[in-house]
């Protein structure tokens, strides 16, 4: 007899991967954090949400790169990021959003180089649970730009890596203009620093 079970947060990558094999893959919803559910009403009728939450380990692998579990939460990473002087090149306003939603659904923050936290994405790791097997892809594979920005895609995030930038530094300079032009304030807005 099929069990009805709301939410299952699997605590290992083999535990995830064992509830998203072929058989099972449209009997469930996996999701990170469940903001879709939590925020925004999203129901998965007939679906059992596994929640990758639990999955939520991130390795810093050296400068300017970064490893994390697709369960890590945009708060862990930045959390973790921050010990070591870095940062993600991306800060959306939320933070509590999983890093492996990044890379199905184009998360944007405060960022010059890059529009969303997926374009600082350099390799993913995937389960397929079609083929039954781990993929790892980088920007350029197949795999990636058919799975990247599409929320229909079977296949299940397990990891990615990041690109990282050293913490900016912030600090408050008062500034004064008299009588300043157009030009001049449409320039201090397109001001690359923060400002």
């Amino acid at each position: 007899r099929p069990w009805s079970v709301r939410t299952l947060k699997p605590r290992t990558m083999r535990e995830l991967v064992s509830l998203c094999h072929r058989g099972n893959i449209g009997r469930v919803r996996v999701v990170g954090y469940n903001n879709g559910v939590n925020h925004f009403g999203h129901r998965h009728p007939g679906r059992t949400v596994v929640s990758t939450v639990r999955c939520h380990r991130v390795i810093h692998a050296g400068p300017g790169m970064m490893k994390a579990d697709s369960g890590a939460t945009i708060r862990d990473v930045r959390e973790y990021l921050g010990s070591h002087g870095e940062e993600l090149f991306v800060m959306p306003n939320y933070s509590y959003v999983s890093i492996g939603t990044s890379f199905f659904v184009p998360i944007h923050g405060s960022a010059v180089d890059y529009a969303t936290v997926a374009d600082t994405i350099r390799r993913v790791i995937l389960y397929d649970p079609d083929s039954d097997r781990i993929i790892s892809a980088g920007r350029d594979d197949d795999a990636f730009r058919k799975n990247v920005y599409n929320p229909r895609s079977r296949a299940v995030v397990l990891r990615l890596s990041l690109r990282t930038k050293p913490k900016s530094n912030y600090y408050v300079r008062r500034e004064t203009w008299k009588g300043a032009s157009a030009n001049d304030l449409l320039a201090t807005l397109q001001d690359r620093d923060a400002a």
